[in-house]
């Protein structure tokens, strides 16, 4: 509630009005995954969003049940970091919904069941890049925070590839 009212109030203050198309909507997902980067990379260093990360965080497996192990909380606080679409220009009704396609495609990250996906992990996120962010070996601590693209760990030097079995 409290996202969709504030997003909707914002929105009155945008400097543009960005029609939803299908371009517009693919650009769209791109900031959000921009954005979503540096609150998942903040989650792991502000004790309060740690606090709100970490039940996904606690597990000895690493599957699909792992991926719907986010709070509530967690979700809610992502929005913070959203409000520069609204005042862009993005309408609140397609950042929630680049939200939802950002939370599907996230999901299928959990599993070890898919190995190394060759080019494709060049600049979007995989299995193999997303066991290592839940690793807790020494060398994979705090390390591919991206959700759908893997480019800005490796722009903001936070990228390390899977070269041995990740502890969980």
């Amino acid at each position: 509630f409290l996202v969709v009212e504030g997003f909707g109030w914002l929105y009155q203050f945008r400097f543009y009005t960005i029609p939803t198309t299908l371009p517009n909507f693919l650009i769209l997902l791109v900031l959000f995954d921009f954005f979503f980067y540096w609150f998942h990379r903040h989650n792991h260093t502000i004790n309060m969003l740690w606090a709100a990360h970490m039940p996904h965080h606690t597990s000895e497996e690493f599957n699909t049940f792992v991926a719907t192990r986010a709070s509530i909380t967690q979700r809610i606080f992502s929005f913070t970091y959203m409000w520069p679409l609204v005042l862009v220009g993005f309408r609140p009704e397609a950042i929630y919904a680049a939200s939802a396609v950002q939370l599907l495609i996230a999901f299928w990250h959990h599993t070890r069941a898919i190995g190394k996906m060759g080019w494709f992990e060049v600049i979007f996120n995989s299995p193999s890049h997303h066991r290592v962010h839940h690793a807790m070996n020494e060398k994979y601590l705090d390390k591919n925070f991206g959700e759908i693209f893997i480019i800005w760990d490796k722009m903001f030097g936070t990228f390390k590839a899977e070269e041995e079995e990740p502890i969980y």
